[in-house]
C-alpha cells in the first residue's frame, strides 16, 4: 500500500509544481485534461481508502477475509494504474517541456513507473484477485 499512496502523491505534486495554465500549450485543453485527471485520481484514491477502511474495520473483530484481501489488492493496483495513466496524460499534455531533467514532471514520470514495477501492484496480483472474484480460488495465498 505504501507504493500506492506514494504514486497518488506523485500526481498531487505534479499539479502543484508543474501544471499551471500559463505553461500549457493549449490552456483550454489543459483545463479539461487536468480536471478529468483530478477526478479519475480522486475516485481511485477514494476506492483505495474505502477498501482499506473496510478491511481494517473487519479485522478488528475477526481475521481478514479473502474478500477483504481481494478488495484491498484490487483497489491498490487500480490506484497505481490510475496514477500512471494520469501522469502519462500530463506528460503528453506538457509537450516538449516535460522531457527536460529540470522538469519536475520528468522525475514524477520516472518515479511512478518505477513504483509500478513493484510485485504487489503487478498483473499477477490482479489475475489472482480475478480468480477469487470468479470463485476459482478459495485460498489465494498470494493476496
Amino acid at each position: 500500500e505504501q507504493a500506492t499512496v506514494w504514486s497518488i502523491g506523485q500526481y498531487d505534486q505534479v499539479l502543484i509544481e508543474d501544471l499551471t495554465i500559463d505553461v500549457l500549450p493549449h490552456p483550454k485543453l489543459g483545463e479539461f485534461e487536468e480536471l478529468d485527471a483530478d477526478a479519475a485520481l480522486s475516485a481511485a484514491r477514494a476506492y483505495f481508502y474505502q477498501s482499506i477502511d473496510a478491511g481494517w474495520a473487519a479485522a478488528q473483530t475477526a481475521p481478514g477475509s479473502l474478500e477483504d484481501r481481494r478488495s484491498m489488492r484490487t483497489a491498490n493496483v487500480h490506484a497505481v494504474n490510475t496514477a500512471i495513466e494520469v501522469i502519462d496524460r500530463m506528460y503528453r499534455l506538457m509537450g516538449g517541456t516535460s522531457v527536460y531533467e529540470t522538469s519536475c514532471l520528468q522525475q514524477h514520470f520516472r518515479d511512478v513507473h518505477v513504483a509500478a514495477a513493484h510485485m504487489m501492484v503487478g498483473e499477477p496480483v490482479m489475475e489472482l484477485a480475478g480468480r477469487v472474484m470468479l470463485g476459482l480460488d478459495d485460498q489465494a495465498l498470494g493476496l
